[in-house]
């Protein structure tokens, strides 16, 4: 997921892709990583159908994005 990434001994957390799940919390062993609660708050699909959907259509979209960007 490329959620967090690190250079030079410092990480650096994505907060679009961060799912709250405090794995970097727990397994960081300076204690230099906190959470703190996201502007909005994200909502998940009421069902698997709307996940499944919801899924593809970010595929799509990252697709199209890297599509554009090899142009």
């Amino acid at each position: 997921m490329e959620t967090l990434t690190i250079v030079d001994d410092i990480s650096k957390v994505n907060r679009k892709k961060c799912l709250g799940c405090e794995l970097c919390v727990v397994t960081c062993s300076a204690e230099a990583i906190k959470l703190k609660n996201k502007e909005k708050e994200t909502i998940p699909p009421k069902t698997t159908d709307n996940l499944n959907e919801m899924i593809l259509n970010k595929k799509k979209e990252l697709i199209e994005k890297y599509s554009r960007s090899k142009s």
